[in-house]
């Protein structure tokens, strides 16, 4: 049986809130506080390599999105949830991600240096080769599951 139309939309970004993304950070964070009623949804999105330094996605939806080799330093991820999304080898020095859901993400050979990670889930992620010197993780939830080492 084929999916309908709306259950696949509802596991797809948002195409107005890629839009806004699209037209950089200036652009996005203008847009973010301007709407803070909105939660993006960005869920899936393939971003890899984008340069999303200093954005604002707090409380944004990127669960399943790809962010691998992304630059993502210093950016507001206070809140997100970045659950089962594809981080390897992003840039994350210095991001907020504080209470984020990484729950399953893959941050593998990521650079997490001096973020937050206070609070944040991160049961079942995959850490291998990630630097994560400085960093903040307090009541941070570093739960291993049996595929999270990579095995």
């Amino acid at each position: 049986m084929a999916a309908s139309n709306e259950e696949v939309n509802a596991y797809m970004a948002d195409l107005h809130h890629l839009y806004y993304l699209n037209q950089g950070r200036d652009v996005w964070n203008k847009w973010r506080q301007e709407n803070p009623e909105i939660q993006p949804d960005l869920s899936i999105a393939n971003l890899m390599k984008a340069n999303l330094s200093d954005i604002d996605l707090n409380g944004a939806n990127l669960s399943g999105a790809s962010l691998s080799e992304a630059f993502l330093s210093g950016a507001d991820f206070n809140g997100a949830n970045l659950s089962k999304a594809l981080l390897t080898g992003a840039h994350l020095n210095g991001a907020n991600l504080n209470a984020a859901d990484l729950s399953e993400a893959n941050l593998n050979a990521a650079d997490l240096s001096n973020a937050d990670l206070s609070a944040t889930n991160l049961s079942g992620a995959r850490l291998s080769g990630t630097d994560l010197s400085g960093t903040l993780l307090s009541e941070t939830d570093l739960t291993v599951t049996r595929d999270s080492t990579g095995t």
